[in-house]
């Protein structure tokens, strides 16, 4: 018993300068899922292929067969002990060999962990003094490679009493829990896939999880703020590929008065490029009705743009419409002349381009409303406010959605922020502040609305990463030139390596914080990396790991997931989503292929990541003063 407060404090540090010394926990990275919930969900479960390491590596004299079962139990464990087969099938010796197995599991993936976070994990389970028995260091004698009378005596007793499997579900969860220390999905979670509003949901209710914002998560975020334009565009969005029953079905907004206005205003048939593309299938309306309902939000959208395109920092080609002497629809792009593929256009004044009518003023509010009012959207989009950021330094990794706007020669570049001019860290950190404050306001000021949208598809957008998004010419322009968007410097600098290292060295610099680290690299996604082309993801000699690999199907099917442990840093190649049927019934997996690594001079241990600087705050605390360096 400690005699005194001078006693307690002692103990307290001693405590935390030994915590200071444990291994880092492991950090994996996701980027640009797009919606696609059956690969997402897996790779979360499988924990990136690390549940399968750590199996082959604490067990590695299993067999096939029951290393597959163990897998399928660790993979989706609730569903595979509601297998009526399964159930039944837990005899005496198999309880006996499942719970010998997921002890060990936990007792070594445990050890990372301080013993207060260990007995806290064993405290959340059913039967806490029982997994105690099973999972502690001080009982390896008693839970060896052999059954002894102790572990024998209380597995039977365990199974005699019908929770032999409960005991299992509270194991294998430890296990997968203490696998992963945090998840950071780096942008892109909405659009293009049907699983959007579940990937959402699931995120809303995963702390572990943190978020840094990608354009499209911009655009969702800045809808439900009340941006009319992008609004507009993700309504859009979802109409050319198909997801209608996404916002109809998942999120209760209708569209019924969008396809009134649509079937009444254009008659004719619109122009090819408004057509979902041949593998799209919508279950809701045929392919004609899509492409009406599209044309008609698009022009909205575009005479949105064209009214305000200074304000919004875009291109506006509504705004140089006008009638040849043909009595044709042209506008001017790229300063050449274009005649528009569509020409049905009743609702556009060539001499007001940007006027709305009365009928458009009432759609759109109609649909303003009902994203403003939508009770799971804006659940969904405050968490990603208040979970989300610009970017994220994570043990020394400075992670973020697409670029830092810097110029031809790799300088940081200055850009105007309600009057202010900021580049590089103060400009994420600025941005990071308003966007996450728009969701304390019931109406944020339409200024905070537009920084949405600039990050959506603006000029030198910081999560776009593109000069331009042409969606007006590769829908009503024939000419392909126009379709072509221009990168922005850092992508185009990334592919030379010594100006993409002295580049980064300087970001990384501008991102260096003092309680933490110097960060040492960059994990940035948004364009995909076509390794069937042989496209490196590894660029400016070894800075920057592009973890974008076309996560969802409409870009490939494929993507990356880079995971951080206290050894290394590896970047995996994943394969095709697979269904939880597929798993459980085909043994099937998403068993993800190393194409990359690098490993660490020295173990990463807590001292050197971020927690370790809130543990040094709470040394200094404390006295008296201990000499920690």
């Amino acid at each position: 018993m400690l005699k005194n407060n001078h006693e307690q404090k002692f103990a307290e540090l001693a405590e935390l300068m030994a915590v200071l010394e444990l291994p880092a926990g492991t950090t994996c990275y996701l980027a640009d899922i797009h919606g696609q919930g059956n690969k997402f969900f897996h790779i979360i479960n499988n924990k990136a292929g690390t549940v399968k390491r750590k199996i082959n590596e604490v067990l590695p004299d299993i067999d096939s067969k029951f290393s597959l079962e163990l897998l399928k139990l660790c993979y989706y464990p609730e569903q595979f002990l509601e297998k009526k087969d399964i159930r039944n099938s837990f005899d005496l010796v198999k309880t006996s060999e499942y719970i010998i197995s997921l002890s060990k599991l936990v007792s070594h993936t445990g050890s990372k962990l301080t013993r207060k976070d260990f007995d806290n994990s064993v405290a959340r389970t059913a039967f806490p003094a029982i997994i105690n028995e099973l999972v502690s260091n001080s009982n390896q004698d008693k839970i060896g490679s052999r059954t002894g009378p102790y572990q024998r005596v209380l597995i039977q007793s365990l199974y005699k009493n019908g929770i032999h499997l409960q005991v299992i579900l509270d194991l294998t969860i430890m296990f997968r829990i203490q696998l992963v220390h945090k998840y950071i999905i780096n942008g892109d979670i909405p659009d293009r896939g049907r699983d959007t509003a579940a990937i959402l949901d699931f995120l809303v209710d995963s702390p572990e999880i943190e978020i840094n914002w990608g354009n499209h998560d911009l655009l969702w975020m800045g809808a439900a703020a009340g941006s009319r334009e992008l609004i507009c565009d993700l309504v859009r969005i979802q109409l050319r590929y198909g997801y209608s029953a996404l916002l109809e079905e998942d999120y209760g907004i209708s569209l019924k008065n969008l396809k009134e206005f649509a079937e009444t205003s254009y008659t004719a048939a619109p122009a090819p490029g408004f057509y979902p593309g041949p593998d799209v299938i919508d279950s809701r309306y045929s392919a004609e009705e899509l492409a009406k309902m599209q044309k008609a939000v698009a022009v909205i959208l575009w005479k949105l743009e064209a009214f305000r395109n200074e304000e919004l920092k875009i291109e506006a080609p509504l705004r140089s419409l006008f009638i040849n002497g043909k009595g044709d629809l042209c506008c001017t792009l790229n300063n050449k002349v274009h005649r528009l593929l569509d020409q049905n256009f009743p609702s556009v004044d060539p001499e007001v381009p940007a006027g709305l009518s009365s009928a458009e003023e009432n759609l759109l509010s109609d649909l303003v409303y009902q994203f403003k009012n939508n009770v799971r959207l804006q659940r969904q989009m405050k968490h990603l406010a208040h979970a989300g950021a610009l970017y994220r330094i994570q043990d020394r990794i400075l992670s973020f959605h697409a670029i830092i706007p810097v110029d031809k020669n790799g300088q940081l570049t200055p850009v105007n922020i309600l009057g202010r001019e900021y580049k590089g860290r103060a400009l994420f950190d600025t941005l990071t502040s308003i966007y996450k404050s728009s969701f304390e306001m019931e109406d944020p000021p339409q200024a905070f609305l537009d920084l949405f949208y600039q990050g959506w598809k603006g000029r030198n957008s910081w999560t776009f990463g593109k000069m331009s998004m042409q969606t007006f010419a590769r829908l009503i322009i024939e000419d392909v030139s126009t379709h072509k968007e221009k990168k922005a410097p850092y992508y185009t600098l990334l592919n030379d390596t010594e100006k993409g290292k002295r580049m980064v060295t300087d970001i990384l610099q501008d991102f260096t914080d003092d309680r933490y680290s110097s960060p040492l690299k960059i994990y940035n996604g948004h364009i995909p990396v076509r390794i069937n082309r042989d496209e490196d993801p590894v660029k400016a000699g070894g800075l920057v790991i592009c973890g974008d690999g076309g996560f969802s199907e409409a870009y490939g099917d494929v993507g990356f997931v880079m995971v951080a442990t206290s050894r290394r840093l590896f970047l995996n190649k994943l394969g095709k989503g697979v269904s939880v049927d597929d798993v459980l019934n085909g043994g099937a997996d998403i068993l993800p292929v190393t194409i990359w690594e690098e490993k660490y001079p020295d173990r990463l241990r807590l001292k050197d990541c971020n927690i370790g600087a809130e543990i040094r705050e709470k040394i200094t605390r404390i006295t008296p003063p201990l000499d920690i360096s």
